[in-house]
């Protein structure tokens, strides 16, 4: 019986140690300011926006938008580039294509998590999107096969996840987060 409670207190103890072993640095403290990793750095398409903090009149709701797409990894003939707003619930609207996609430059820069654009657009963001006193949407720039008519699979983008809240006519926006879109 003793020597059973030894080959099991052993075994347990050769279990914590290698479970602590793959644990190790997981209680890091996180940085401050996240620095761009190198598959950030490589994003083909990204933009920011500017007046995401101010609020709104609810009929008329207009966010300027820096924006660029790095063709230096991917033949932009191909793609067609969509601004896209979508809700939970699965409705889509597109907001703005971008157009001469292959003939201009749209390209952006990244250091040391600034991003510096050459592009800027505004974006109009219909009322009728906004059917509740709060709720959350994503608004993406995408980019989509030339064949893809219905714009039903972005290749690649970025998109953010916002917060909305309305309060007597006026409506107000927090990002949540952002992230890099990849299907292909």
């Amino acid at each position: 019986m003793l020597k059973r409670k030894n080959i099991v207190s052993f075994a347990l103890s050769f279990m914590l140690i290698l479970t602590s072993l793959l644990f190790v640095g997981c209680g890091k403290k996180p940085e401050e300011k996240p620095q761009p990793t190198p598959p950030e750095e490589k994003r083909i398409c990204s933009f920011s926006i500017l007046n995401l903090d101010s609020e709104f009149p609810i009929n008329a709701v207009s966010i300027t938008v820096p924006y660029g797409i790095n063709s230096a990894t991917v033949n932009l003939e191909n793609y067609k580039a969509v601004f896209i707003i979508s809700s939970n619930s699965g409705g889509k609207e597109v907001l703005q294509i971008v157009e001469n996609l292959e003939n201009d430059d749209y390209s952006f820069t990244a250091s040391d998590g600034n991003y510096s654009y050459k592009k800027e657009t505004v974006l109009s963001l219909e009322n009728s999107f906004f059917d509740k006193t709060d709720g959350e949407f994503a608004i993406g720039l995408c980019l989509f096969d030339k064949t893809d008519n219905y714009l039903e699979v972005p290749v690649m983008g970025y998109q953010y996840n916002v917060a909305y809240k309305i309060t007597d006519s006026k409506i107000a926006f927090e990002i949540k987060n952002g992230a890099v879109i990849r299907n292909h």
